[in-house]
Order: structure tokens, then C-alpha cells, then sequence
């Protein structure tokens, strides 16, 4: 029977659009609810039973009516799925309500309902939508349908009312975790129907799809606020329900613009006709169904089992109760049996058990109390217990106090005891019996629950199977139906691609499975016609008779091997006895065999293979090439630089690569000259030969004579510059240089060569004569200070009692100021030698050296100082006795400089810098500001006061000029109050 074709009718009202608006807002409430938490309930019978009759049943029952006579009319087997499906729905919400039964049975019956009425759901949007056969037998199939669907629905009732199904609902904890699984699974299906309904709606916009599927998406909410639920009535169970009510409401109306649309008591879903319908959608629900069912039955499997497991575990913890209440019962018997013991015989043996059941039972009252934490009338009796305890505790400690004090005990006091005992075991004979009813309730509800399970899975076996075997019937018949046609297509669509083949310019051919060509294409005979092959007789013909499998013939060996591993493959090679170049893509075909692509590729290769060569010689010329040689593009970046040109820069070729000059070379006037130069010849798209200026890595500046060059594309678009320079600074030193020699060199060369020779006789003897005067009044200054210093140590020994504290300070002022003077006289002298003398480079081993200055200078030693080398040190380019002055210097104001009571730590490490090794000498010390660096190394540059650290300032002044003496260079990082870290760089032995 064809099926009507829908009307669309698009609505363009606000109202319209904002439909959907209560499925996000009704989410947001239950999740905002079930994080709050509610334990108040709110039970009302009638407004539940008038709710639900209204909203769900008689809409239930308006939607099976209408989907009924719609299924009759059209014979849409989805309609007749999703009748049942609202039958279900309405039944289940009717027989929970007006049923007999509350609480419990209730919750059960409509959930299991809900979970039949959302997989019919689910089934019938899914037979709309992937298939809409007509049903032949309407009659007998809509009569059995609803007859099974009500049955269903009276079964459920009675299974409930016998007890058989499992709890669904416990008050305070929730639900089991059967009703979790059962309502997980309606939410899905529900949301997927809803899901689907609404993709169909977006395709073809209909106003019943629309309302039917957010309806759907309505309910599924409302089942995840039922699932979320701890407490039957509360705020979240009612908004669930308000959910699930206005959810019908949405489908009400989505039945009435059906009716409206139609024109018409009738519903019709859209879907595709039996023509639109190809052999592998038939072939994937042949698949998927019996899937679908299998994965169903496998999640009730696993819920049962959890459920079980559930069961069995309250059964464990009813008994562990029980244990824990008699243990609690025998403490409280020792503890009367003791106090009765010690009050009849005053001894003292007797309240050993009182005292240890006094000490244990707070502790086992608590241990009962966290396992009856989730039973209040259990924990109101417990807290009844502990008033009990309490009270008889107070009473024998009272009695054993009156026996301790040998006062008489009457028989009215031993009454008392006897009715507090008989209060504490009545206590405590309520939690056992209390628990033991649970016990047994627990213990008939797991094996009842096992024997459902066991009666389901046998039920499911025998149901499920014939079931199972009837859809495949049913689908295998069908596929049956359609195969012939499904035969005429695929001849159909491969007449086709013969077609496409054959116009293709590629070769293209076919071999099986045992490697014999079956087809050629027609520019595959073409190509074989030229040279001399007719490709219609290697029909049937092995492909190694016609090619042999040599490493020559790669295309071959690409091909044997998506033979045999089923891969494709890919091969250029050149095929000698044609003398040609091909390209072959090798694809393997269901039968076994291989479709092959095959390109003739020898011109291409020839200019590859010329490109490659002119490559080649270019890059050996810019690469040995002493000029600097690089290409940049449009906007500055550099895109190719050689080698000269890399080192001239300073940096590796990737750091170049893809950056303009100010981003290697700093925004200097020169770079921003160089890219300007780039600019201008890039506007005017010619060519220029230009000096320009630049200071390489190593910090010289040099002139280059640069030859650039537009660099365009084949239609003129401007792509960047093209650049060879050469380094001219020699020669144009020559030409300066040159140009003065001229200006000067006329009458002043004779007496140049003499004025030279005079003036350098003069100073090598007044050099001589003030290393002498240096000498001598270094000796004369040196010889006073040690005998001012001498006579104040002999008056400080000798007199020294006589003397008062002032004069004993003068004292010690005359011999330190001696003292200083004495060596800044040294150090001057030190500084004079370093400074006209010339020092003998010679290998010297660091390692060796730091070693020899430690053990020779006891305030370099431990415990004073904390020296770590690292190994190992390299040998050094430099003079011994200079490089002794060198580390001595710093290794002293390294230990010197610290703050009072800190113990200095220096470390000496070594790093590789090209030929030159850079020696660090760190400390703890006590650091200084940045703009001090550079002072210290000036001579008496001090900038700490010498009251705080004695010195000349001449130290690291000898350090600086003794290692620029041996082709060194020294420096410092430091940051005051972080310690500072001395460099000595010196040259390595080649």
C-alpha cells in the first residue's frame, strides 16, 4: 500500500520556536534537586490518581485508539508498535493507581511498564524510519498486539501482587539496583526515539514529529528524576512526575496537529517506501535487531546478578548485626555476673569481667550503631540501650563503691538491679528480634530472587530464541525478495564503471587470484600496442610470462605482493626493454585478485632528473662558495642562506631559516638598511648592486658588495630577492688606508723609520728605569713599615699591661695599617710586573693547579671553607705563576666576601666554549648590584668599606690584566645578596 505523503506545516510564531524550552529547564530543576536532597515526603493518593489518569492513561488511551485505526488504514507496523507502546504506558499508570496496592507494588509495576512502553517506542520510530513495509494482515496483527501489550501489563500486576518481581524501591535509600537498571534502560530508549523522531522532524519538518518527539524527551526526563529519587513523594519524585504529565500533554498535542494536518482521525509517521529501501539496509537490521535483543537480555543478566549480589549482601549484614547485638548481650551478662559476684562475696576476683565489659562495650555499642545506621527504629532502640546502660552503669558502681566501704546491701537494692538488667536485655532482646524478622524478610526475598532468575532464564531461552529465529526467517525472506533486483544494480553499476574505466587516461588493468590478466582497459591497450604488445591476447595469460619479477621491474614485485599480503601498494620504476618510466597503484579485489593503475611517467622523470641535476650544480656553487649567497621572500624571511653566509651570521641554519634580519641580526640601523635596500628593488621588480654594512657574530663589521635581484614568479607576482655579497672590507681598508699613505708618506718617510727607532730605544729604558724605581721604592717604603710595624708588636708585648685600652687600640690601628699598606705596596708591585712584563704561555693543568693554591693557603681549607671541583678541569694555554695569582685572587675574595657567621661554599666547574674553556668560580657569598660589575675589575675599585672587608682593590684588577695578558677574558654574574659567579675564560691547547 503507498504511503500518503506528508504535509509539511511550518509554524513562524515565537510560541512555535520555543517549544522545546521545558526539556532544558525541567532537566536543570531535577539535577538542582537531586543536589539539594529532600528527605520530606509528600503523599497524596487522590491528587497521584487523578494526575495520572488524566495525563497518562486516558492520553495513553486516546494515542492507542488513533494509532490503531491509523494502522488499520495505512498498515504502518511502527503505529502498531508505538499503540503498544502507549498501551503499555496507560496500563501500567492505571494499574498502579487504581490497583489496591500502594508504596512499593505501585513503583514496580509502573516502572516495569514504562521499560516495555520505551523499547516499543523505540521499535516502532525505528520500523518507521528505516523501513515502512506494509503489514498485510491488519486485523489479526493489531488484534494480537494489543491483546499481548494488555496481557503484558495484567502480568506485571500479578507478578507484583504475588511478590515474584524483585523490590524495586527502598524509602530513604532509593532504588534497587534492578529499578536502576530498568530505568536506565526506558530513559535511553525514550531519548533515542525522541532523538530520532527529531532528526526526521529536521529533515522534513512536521509539527507531530516535533511535539511527538519532544513528548518523548519529556519523558525520558521524568524517568531520570524517578531514578534519582531517594524519598517516594519528594520534591524531585514530583517534578519527575510533572515531567512525565506534561510530556503527555506534548503528545496529545502532537496526535491533534496530526489530525489537523491530515485532515483526518488518523496519525502517519514519514518513512522511506519499500524502493528506497537498498539490500544493505535489509541486510543491517537482519544484523541489528537480533544484536539489539542478544545486548538486552545480557544488561537484565547482568542487573539480576547485581541485584543477587545486593540481596545477598543484606542477608550478610543482618546476620553480622545479630553477632555484633549478642556480643554486646554477653558483655552486659559478664558485667551483672561480676558486680552480682563481687556485691555476694566481696571479692575482688569477681570484678575483673564487670570492668572489662565496662571498658568494651562503648566500643561495640558504637560498631552496633554504625551497622544499624540506616534503620531508625534499630537506632532508636540502640540509643534506648545506651539510656539503659548508662543508668545500670551509675547503679553498680554505686553498689561497688558500698561494698568497697562494707556498707550493708538490702534486698530492695538488689531488686533494683535486677529490674535495670531486666530494662538493658529487653532492649537489647527488641534489636535482635527486630533484626531477625529482617533476616528472614532478606532470606526469603534472595531466594525468591533466585528462583526468578533461574525461572527467566529459562523462559528467556525458550521465548527469545523462536523469536529470534522468526525475524531472521522473516529478514532472510525479504533479502530474498530483493536480491534479483539488487543483482540488476550491481550489473547495472558495473556496466558503468566499465564505462568510466575505459574513458580514463591511465592504464588499467585486472589480474585474479592466480595471477593472469582478465582485463585491459583501453589506454592500457593503447600503451601496450605501442610498443609492439596486443594486450588482448595476455587474456588468461600469468603476469609473470609477460613481466619477470626482477628488482628492474619494481611495478611487478608492487604487484605480487598485494597478491599475496592483500595491501595496496605503490612503484615508479623504469621498465628497460621499453625504455620507459611507470607508475603503478596496485589495489586488491574482493575475488582475490588485483585492479591495477598504471601512468606513463618517463617525460616527467626526464625533468625531474634535469631539475635534479641543475640542483645539484647549483647547490655545489652556493654551497663552496666563499660570497654569501641567500633567498628571501616577499615579506623579509629568509628562506635559503649557505654556509658563508650562516657563519657570517652567527647562527645554525634552522635558527636563520624563516626570520628576517632584525629577528637574527637585532634592530641595528644596518639591518633596517638592508631590508629597506629589499624593499625598494621589490617595488621597482629589478636589479641593484649596493654596499652595505654589517657586523657579523663575531662583533666586526665588515662591507659587502651585494648583487640582488627581483626574484618573480612566471606571470610577475613578486616573490622576495635573490642575493650574492662579498665581503670587500680588506679592500676597502686597502683604499683607505692606501689614500692616507699617500697624503702623509711625502717627506715624513725617512724620518718616520727614524723617529720610530729613537722613540722606542727612550722607552724601553724608561720602562727599565721605572721597574728599577719601582723596585727600589718598594724596598725603602716596605723596610719602615716593617719596623713601625716591628716596635708596635714589641710595645704591645712589653708594655702592653701598662697600656690602656685606647692605647692598645692604637696599637693594634698602627700594625693593621701597616700591615695593609704593606701589601698594597705587594700588590702593586704585582700589577707593575704583570703589566710591563711578558708572560710565557706554556699547557698548564687547571686540575693540578687549584689543587696546589688550596693545600698552600690554610684559609682555603676545611673546615673554614667548603671548595667542590668539578672533574674533571681541562688543561689550559697560559703562564703558571700568573694563572697561580689568578685563582688565588678569587678563591680568596670568594672565601672573604660572605656574610658574618656563614660558612663559604665555592664551586669550580668547567664548560666548553669552542677553543676557549670558561672556567666558573661560584660562591655563597654576600653578591652585589648589577651596576658595580664592571667598577670592581678597575683598579682600587672596592665597594664594600673596609672596615666591613679588608683589601687593597687591587685584586681583581691583577686578574683582569694578568688573563687579558695570556688571551683571556674575565667576568662576573652576580645579584647582591645571592652570592656571584667569576668567569675566566682561557684558550684551550690546540
Amino acid at each position: 500500500m503507498t504511503q500518503r505523503p506528508s504535509v509539511s506545516i511550518t509554524t513562524k510564531s515565537s510560541a512555535a520556536k520555543l517549544v522545546w524550552l521545558p526539556v532544558p529547564l525541567l532537566l536543570l530543576a531535577i539535577l538542582v534537586l537531586w543536589q539539594t536532597g529532600s528527605s520530606h515526603s509528600y503523599e497524596s493518593a487522590a491528587v497521584l490518581l487523578g494526575l495520572n489518569l488524566v495525563f497518562t492513561s486516558l492520553v495513553s488511551f486516546f494515542i492507542v485508539i488513533l494509532a490503531g485505526w491509523s494502522f488499520l488504514k495505512h498498515g504502518q507496523g511502527g503505529l502498531a508498535m508505538m499503540g503498544c507502546a502507549m498501551l503499555m504506558w496507560g496500563g501500567s499508570a492505571f494499574a498502579a493507581t487504581v490497583g489496591g496496592h500502594t508504596g512499593n507494588y505501585n513503583i514496580t509495576i509502573h516502572n516495569t511498564g514504562v521499560l516495555g512502553s520505551a523499547l516499543l517506542h523505540l521499535g516502532g520510530v525505528l520500523w518507521s524510519l528505516l523501513g515502512a513495509t506494509a503489514v498485510r494482515s491488519r486485523h489479526r496483527s493489531l488484534l494480537a498486539a494489543y491483546l499481548t501489550a494488555a496481557c503484558t501489563v495484567g502480568l506485571i500486576w500479578l507478578l507484583t501482587a504475588r511478590g515474584w518481581l524483585p523490590f524495586f524501591f527502598i524509602q530513604g535509600e532509593g532504588g534497587t539496583p534492578f529499578r536502576r537498571l530498568v530505568l536506565l534502560i526506558s530513559m535511553a530508549a525514550f531519548a533515542t526515539a525522541a532523538a530520532l523522531l527529531w532528526s526526521r522532524h529536521l529533515q522534513t519538518p512536521s509539527p507531530f514529529l516535533q511535539w511527538y518527539s519532544i513528548g518523548l524527551g519529556l519523558v525520558a526526563i521524568g524517568a531520570l528524576g524517578l531514578l534519582l529519587q531517594m524519598v517516594h513523594g519528594s520534591v524531585l519524585g514530583w517534578t519527575a512526575r510533572a515531567a512525565q504529565y506534561l510530556g503527555g500533554v506534548y503528545i496529545l498535542i502532537g496526535a491533534l496537529t496530526a489530525i489537523k494536518q491530515a485532515g483526518a482521525w488518523e496519525l502517519l509517521l514519514p518513512g522511506r517506501s519499500l524502493e528506497e529501501v537498498s539490500f544493505r539496509q535489509i541486510l543491517r537490521r537482519a544484523t541489528i535487531w537480533p544484536a539489539l535483543v542478544l545486548l538486552a537480555l545480557v544488561l537484565l543478566l547482568l542487573g539480576l546478578v547485581d541485584y543477587l549480589l545486593e540481596s545477598a549482601r543484606r542477608v550478610d549484614h543482618s546476620q553480622e548485626v545479630l553477632a555484633q547485638i549478642s556480643q554486646v548481650e554477653k558483655l552486659t551478662v559478664d558485667m551483672e555476673t561480676g558486680i552480682r559476684g563481687y556485691r555476694l562475696t566481696g571479692e575482688r576476683a569477681f570484678l575483673q569481667p564487670f570492668e572489662h565489659g565496662e571498658a568494651a562495650l562503648p566500643a561495640q555499642l558504637s560498631r552496633l550503631q554504625n551497622l544499624v545506621r540506616d534503620d531508625s527504629d534499630q537506632l532508636r532502640t540502640l540509643k534506648a540501650l545506651r539510656d539503659a546502660h548508662r543508668v545500670w552503669s551509675e547503679f553498680a558502681t554505686n553498689v561497688r563503691n558500698r561494698v568497697e566501704l562494707k556498707l550493708p546491701t538490702d534486698v530492695a537494692l538488689h531488686l533494683r538491679g535486677k529490674d535495670l538488667m531486666d530494662a538493658l536485655r529487653a532492649r537489647i532482646d527488641g534489636m535482635q528480634a527486630h533484626e531477625q524478622i529482617r533476616l528472614a524478610g532478606r532470606s526469603r526475598a534472595l531466594a525468591r530472587l533466585r528462583e526468578i532468575s533461574f525461572a527467566g532464564i529459562l523462559l528467556g531461552a525458550f521465548l527469545v530464541a523462536p523469536l529470534l529465529m522468526a525475524y531472521l526467517r522473516h529478514s532472510l525472506e525479504r533479502l530474498n525478495a530483493t536480491y534479483g533486483s539488487a543483482l540488476a544494480t550491481v550489473e547495472m553499476e558495473r556496466e558503468r564503471l566499465r564505462e568510466v574505466l575505459e574513458s580514463i587516461t591511465d592504464g588499467f588493468h585486472v589480474v585474479d587470484a592466480s595471477g593472469r590478466f582478465t582485463y585491459f582497459n583501453g589506454a592500457a591497450k593503447r600503451m601496450f600496442v605501442e610498443q609492439g604488445v596486443d594486450a588482448t591476447a595476455l587474456i588468461g595469460q600469468p603476469v609473470s610470462g609477460m613481466f619477470a619479477a626482477t628488482p628492474e621491474t619494481g611495478h611487478i614485485l608492487a604487484l605480487q605482493r598485494t597478491l599475496s599480503d592483500r595491501v595496496p601498494t605503490e612503484a615508479e620504476n623504469l621498465y628497460a626493454p621499453w625504455q620507459r618510466w611507470y607508475a603503478t597503484r596496485n589495489y586488491p579485489t574482493p575475488e582475490g585478485g588485483v585492479a591495477t593503475f598504471f601512468q606513463d611517467i618517463t617525460e616527467r622523470k626526464r625533468v625531474e632528473v634535469e631539475l635534479a641535476r641543475n640542483a645539484a650544480i647549483l647547490r655545489a656553487i652556493t654551497e663552496n662558495s666563499s660570497d654569501l649567497v641567500y633567498v628571501k621572500d616577499q615579506a623579509g624571511r629568509m628562506l635559503y642562506a649557505n654556509p658563508t653566509a650562516c657563519r657570517v651570521i652567527g647562527k645554525p641554519y634552522q635558527e636563520v631559516l624563516g626570520k628576517n634580519e632584525i629577528e637574527w641580526g637585532g634592530d641595528t640601523s644596518e639591518t633596517r638598511t638592508i631590508m629597506e635596500n629589499d624593499r625598494k628593488l621589490m617595488a621597482c621588480k629589478g636589479a641593484e648592486t649596493v654596499e652595505e654594512i654589517f657586523t657579523g657574530a663575531d662583533g666586526i663589521t665588515r662591507v659587502y658588495h651585494s648583487s640582488k635581484a627581483c626574484w618573480c614568479d612566471q606571470v610577475g607576482n613578486v616573490l622576495g630577492v635573490v642575493s650574492i655579497a662579498r665581503d670587500i672590507t680588506k679592500r676597502k681598508e686597502a683604499e683607505a688606508a692606501l689614500a692616507r699613505a699617500t697624503a702623509e708618506l711625502q717627506g715624513l718617510n725617512q724620518s718616520l723609520e727614524a723617529t720610530v727607532e729613537q722613540r722606542t730605544i727612550e722607552l724601553r729604558n724608561a720602562l727599565s728605569e721605572l721597574e728599577g724605581y719601582s723596585y727600589s721604592v718598594a724596598h725603602d717604603m716596605r723596610a719602615p713599615l716593617r719596623a713601625m710595624n716591628g716596635f708596635a708588636k714589641l710595645l704591645e708585648s712589653d708594655y702592653g699591661p701598662q697600656l690602656d685600652d685606647t692605647a692598645r687600640n692604637y696599637l693594634h690601628r698602627i700594625s693593621s695599617s701597616s700591615d695593609r699598606m704593606d701589601r698594597l705596596i705587594q700588590d702593586v708591585l704585582n700589577y707593575s710586573k704583570i703589566v710591563s712584563g711578558e708572560l710565557t704561555l706554556e699547557k698548564v693543568p687547571l686540575q693540578a693547579l687549584l689543587r696546589d693554591i688550596i693545600e698552600t693557603y690554610p684559609n682555603l681549607q676545611a673546615p673554614k671553607v667548603q671548595i667542590m671541583i668539578e672533574d674533571p678541569l681541562p688543561a689550559v694555554v697560559g703562564n703558571l705563576a700568573a694563572l697561580t695569582q689568578v685563582f688565588s685572587n678569587l678563591l680568596g675574595n670568594a672565601a672573604k666576601f660572605v656574610a658574618p657567621g656563614v660558612v663559604p661554599e665555592i664551586k669550580i666547574r668547567a664548560e666548553n666554549q669552542g677553543p676557549f674553556v670558561r672556567v666558573w668560580v661560584e660562591d655563597n657569598g654576600i653578591g652585589m648590584e648589577r651596576i658595580d660589575q664592571k667598577r670592581i675589575f678597575q683598579l682600587f675599585g672596592r665597594i664594600e668599606r673596609p672596615e666591613l672587608y679588608e683589601g687593597t682593590g687591587l685584586g681583581l684588577s691583577i686578574v683582569r690584566k694578568a688573563t687579558e695578558k695570556m688571551g683571556g677574558k674575565v667576568g662576573v654574574e652576580s645579584e647582591r645578596g645571592k652570592g656571584s659567579r667569576f668567569w675566566v675564560e682561557l684558550p684551550l691547547p690546540i
